[in-house]
């Protein structure tokens, strides 16, 4: 590793350690330099946020003054009362401060179904990103095979929804996009992930990026291991990933809408004799 980049990657390790706002120049510059995608004036729908420490992090990024918020969507699965009695008083106070930068707090929000969800019907085709961070089942397949059928399922029926709720292209900005990001290897590899908007329409795969927590400060993502509130070791099924803490090989999948007269010529030109022919309109 060059001088250069090692000095920066110490820098972005110094900035997430801090538990505030980038307050420095210097600190913003890192930021901008790593190009994170969702910067103030997108409007940015995250899903499944379990303690809200990542949507935190992205409004305190967004606005220095505390407004960072604006244009912010952050749903939980969870109940208010789930959620709050799996991660703590964090939890609460993360969703406050959302709340008080402008962002939407919500609770009881299927990923896999936003596009049907009274609360988010503003905005359906408004979203410039619709962000799902290390979506687990939390189901405790131990079958590789099955975990992985139950995972794809799960990730292709929120693409499914998540593609309504993204913006279409404009002369000022690209298409919207849906972003799941994972952690490499296995058992996540064998998910296939890329390959989950084939079939879908109006929704294809763009390219993957790497994923690097340390440029959201603050963020601390939670083990999911399914087991119930009232088992003993329940405690531990939300304790922080060190792992994914650690920035150890994780990557963001990135789905880009794709109108439906684009979709329809593609399936003409890979159709047996297409690119040819008429029809009626």
């Amino acid at each position: 590793m060059s001088k250069r980049k090692g000095a920066k990657r110490r820098r972005l390790a110094a900035a997430r350690r801090s538990p505030g706002v980038l307050k420095t120049g210097e600190q913003r510059r890192v930021f901008a330099e790593a190009e994170m995608p969702y910067h103030a004036g997108s409007t940015v729908l995250v899903l499944g946020d379990g303690d809200f420490s990542w949507s935190r992090a992205l409004a305190r990024l967004r606005g220095a003054a505390g407004d960072g918020g604006a244009g912010l969507i952050v749903t939980a699965f969870d109940s208010m009362e789930d959620a709050r009695r799996k991660y703590g008083d964090a939890c609460a106070a993360n969703a406050d401060e959302l709340q008080r930068s402008g962002a939407r707090v919500l609770y009881g929000v299927d990923a896999t179904a936003v596009d049907s969800c009274a609360s988010l019907c503003e905005w359906r085709s408004a979203c410039r990103f619709v962000v799902f961070n290390f979506p687990h089942a939390g189901a405790g397949i131990k079958d590789e095979r099955q975990n992985a059928e139950h995972h794809r399922r799960l990730i292709r029926r929120t693409l499914r929804a998540a593609r309504a709720m993204l913006a279409p292209r404009t002369s000022t900005a690209g298409a919207g996009e849906a972003h799941v990001t994972l952690r490499r290897g296995r058992p996540y590899s064998q998910w296939g992930v890329p390959s989950l908007a084939d079939g879908l329409l109006g929704l294809r795969f763009a390219r993957e990026v790497p994923f690097d927590p340390a440029l959201y400060p603050g963020y601390e993502h939670r083990r999911t291991r399914g087991l119930a509130a009232s088992r003993p070791d329940a405690a531990e099924s939300w304790q922080p990933n060190s792992a994914v803490a650690k920035g150890e090989g994780s990557v963001t999948y990135c789905f880009e809408r794709r109108e439906q007269a684009e979709h329809e010529q593609r399936a003409e030109r890979l159709s047996p004799g297409g690119g040819g022919g008429g029809g009626t309109v």
